[in-house]
């Protein structure tokens, strides 16, 4: 089979556009999350989505 007459594959890579635009977004993403740990591992600024849990008694 020649590949001009090959059929079109269904899972095909997206494009390299596609993909640059994903890593792009992603690593911005996680900038901005990694931004709000303070180099001592505590996190500051943004409300957090989950409450604390209480401590053990």
């Amino acid at each position: 089979m020649t590949p001009e007459s090959a059929p079109p594959r269904e899972n095909a890579a997206p494009p390299l556009d596609t993909t640059a635009e994903l890593l792009t977004r992603f690593t911005a993403q996680l900038a901005a999350q990694l931004g709000r740990i303070a180099p001592d591992g505590s996190r500051h600024g943004g409300a957090r989505s989950t409450p604390p849990a209480p401590a053990p008694a």
